[in-house]
Parts: C-alpha cells; structure tokens; sequence
C-alpha cells in the first residue's frame, strides 16, 4: 500500500467518522431543534376565539336563507412545524340558529335521518341547544354548500351545527 493510498484512507474515515458524529449530535437535538431556531413549540393547533359575525356565514353559505343567531370558531387543522412545510388548512364549525319561518321550511322540504352527535369544540358547547336531536340530510348540504360541509340539524330548536374545512 502506497502512502498516498494511507493518507486517502486516513482523510475518508475522519470525515466519515464527521458525518457520523454530525448525523448524530442532529438525531440527539431533534427535539431542541425548533427552539434553537426560534420556533415556538406547537403541541396542538391554534383556535380562534367564537366569532358571531353571521356575515362572514353568509359569504360561506350564499343559500342557507334568514339566520337569528351564528356562532363560529377556526382551528388549524393540525399543529404548526418549523420550519413550516406548506400551507395551513383550516376548520371552521359552529352554529346559526334558523329564521323560525327558514327551519319550517327546511324540515319540510328535506328528508332528515338521525345523526350521531358532531363533536363540538369546548368553546362553542355554551352556544349548543338543550338536548338536541342531530339530523341530517344530504340533499341539504348538497343544495346549501356544494354536499363539502357536514350540516346537522336539531329540528326543536331550529339549529344547525356546521364544519367546513378550508383546504
């Protein structure tokens, strides 16, 4: 074996023993990785506060007729990465409380089947009606919102519970 043959080998483990140690000492930080950068350590996603600006459900729902009442949050839909991979895709739900003459006309003209109950959003629960009994109908949110929502409907109290995702 020539000495340049030595010195090649020598210069190839030193830096494959570097990578190693640079693989490593990453692997080992992982988790301090997003603070050292200055990213915030985001465990679950960011919720708004309730809004109840029926504006911005009308925008939403152009179809859904005279609301009294609405109620609405936003979350993300999963926890923020850093550094961050692509767009955050939101969920909004809620409710919007139905025009008594609105909720007669929907209970007529759609067919309604029991629904499981939505799971609603521990800050939205205060706006929730009593003991509701959770309908729904794909005819409705197909005619209201293009069938990508998921609508359900206590007929008692003429409300609707609603989720639409912003992807």
């Amino acid at each position: 074996m020539t000495r340049s043959t030595k010195i090649a080998l020598v210069v190839s483990g030193l830096t494959l023993l570097c990578v190693v140690g640079v693989c490593g000492a990453a692997l080992a930080a992982r988790t301090a990785l997003p603070s050292l950068m200055g990213c915030k350590d985001a465990t679950a996603p960011t919720v708004s506060s309730v809004v109840d600006r029926p504006e911005h459900i009308r925008e939403l729902f152009p179809k859904l007729g005279s609301v009294t009442a609405v109620h609405w949050q936003e979350r993300e839909a999963r926890p923020r990465t850093c550094p961050e991979i692509g767009p955050m895709d939101y969920i909004l739900s809620g409710f919007a409380v139905l025009a008594p003459e609105t909720a007669t006309e929907y209970r007529q003209r759609y067919t309604w089947t029991a629904a499981t109950a939505p799971e609603v959003p521990a800050d939205l629960r205060t706006f929730a009606p009593t003991s509701p009994q959770w309908t729904s109908s794909a005819d409705f949110d197909r005619d209201i919102s293009g069938g990508q929502p998921v609508f359900r409907f206590d007929h008692d109290s003429g409300t609707l519970y609603f989720t639409r995702g912003t992807t």
